[in-house]
């Protein structure tokens, strides 16, 4: 077979007008849909659980696919990771503008952490 039949087979594969291109078409778009609606879902579920609520009823309206989850919780990951890399830029930037040493944070941060134990006491 050359590559313009193989390319002509393919086309007419995904054309709609065929019936097993307009299957293969509805079927992809309702995986595409049905893969937003459980994205939509895991989402909602870790915005709730992280203001300290229950997810369960959430997730429990969808059937969650395990690939999914796995992508939205990346997704998480990598915007807390984000936000930690800013925070220790600006720390650092600081820092150094302050010209402060290792010992001296150190003490702060010791002197920062015995001041919220004696407050919690």
């Amino acid at each position: 077979m050359t590559t313009s039949q193989h390319r002509a087979d393919h086309l007419e594969s995904k054309d709609p007008c065929t019936s097993q291109g307009s299957a293969e078409n509805g079927n992809l778009a309702w995986q595409i849909q049905d893969q937003q609606t459980t994205e939509r879902a895991v989402e909602e579920s870790i915005k709730q659980v992280s203001d300290g609520g229950d997810a369960a009823p959430l997730t429990s309206k969808v059937e969650l696919a395990e690939d999914t989850v796995v992508n939205v919780i990346n997704k998480h990951r990598m915007g807390l990771k984000k936000k930690l890399r800013k925070l220790v830029a600006v720390t650092s930037k600081k820092l150094q503008k302050d010209n402060v040493t290792t010992d001296e944070v150190v003490k702060i941060v010791d002197d920062n952490r015995q001041m919220m134990q004696e407050e919690v006491k």
